[in-house]
């Protein structure tokens, strides 16, 4: 899911969860007004590429992103 450069904010819906196939998740270049990275992420266990950098993130990466076994490609650079 690209959603790259889309000016979004606030808080990130959980629904995400309802998509059991995601394998790319890219947020980066938003602004989430420093909130932390929501930990259900880290339940997208099909997810292969995601992309926060840029979107305004706290500095806290959620500890269950590790055990996404999948997980190729991870940026979090100004998050």
């Amino acid at each position: 899911m690209a959603c790259e450069k889309n000016k979004l904010g606030g808080k990130i819906n959980p629904s995400l969860l309802n998509l059991e196939q995601l394998s790319y998740l890219d947020l980066s270049h938003n602004d989430f007004g420093g909130i932390q990275i929501p930990s259900f992420i880290s339940s997208l266990k099909t997810l292969r590429h995601l992309n926060l950098s840029h979107a305004g993130f706290g500095r806290l990466i959620p500890p269950g992103l590790g055990n996404l076994s999948d997980l190729c490609t991870e940026r979090f650079a100004h998050s």
